[in-house]
């Protein structure tokens, strides 16, 4: 699994060049899978690499097919917010896994709070749902009774 948040400062590659770092690694509007990323060299202006230009995202650095291009519309988008389906405010995203081969979303890292992120740390739901709602477009929804999963132990 790769982890969006492991990849911002990774350095982009082309032709065994440096083309920039990433900045940001952007989801599709459905919250599904990789849609690209922003890519940014020095104090230039930041350019965009769709999913389809990135040829492998390695532990070190990511390799792309052609050079970045001017950005696109929406490429802001997050995932926020998580409820369950009965209404109840869980807490929110920290991160997106995706699976390596078909950058698809496979997970979402959640905090459920400042208290269950000490005492239980981190949590990971594999069973969600994207469900966006006026004023939060990033809205996830975790079935009533999901199991979830502990990321981090609890800080001593």
């Amino acid at each position: 699994m790769i982890r969006l948040g492991s990849l911002s400062g990774l350095p982009v590659v082309l032709a065994g060049r440096m083309v920039g770092r990433v900045e940001q690694a952007v989801l599709t509007g459905d919250g599904k899978r990789l849609r690209g990323i922003v890519v940014r060299q020095g104090l230039g202006a930041a350019k965009w690499v769709d999913v389809a230009k990135i040829r492998l995202i390695g532990q070190v650095s990511v390799i792309v097919d052609a050079k970045p291009t001017r950005l696109p519309d929406g490429v802001d988008f997050t995932l926020t917010t998580v409820k369950d389906t009965g209404g109840m405010s869980l807490g929110r995203v920290t991160d997106v896994y995706l699976a390596q081969e078909t950058l698809e979303t496979v997970a979402v890292e959640l905090s459920l709070g400042l208290f269950e992120r000490l005492s239980c740390g981190r949590m990971i739901a594999r069973t969600f749902a994207h469900c966006p709602a006026p004023g939060d477009p990033g809205q996830i929804l975790i079935p009533c009774g999901a199991r979830l999963e502990r990321l981090t132990a609890p800080r001593q």
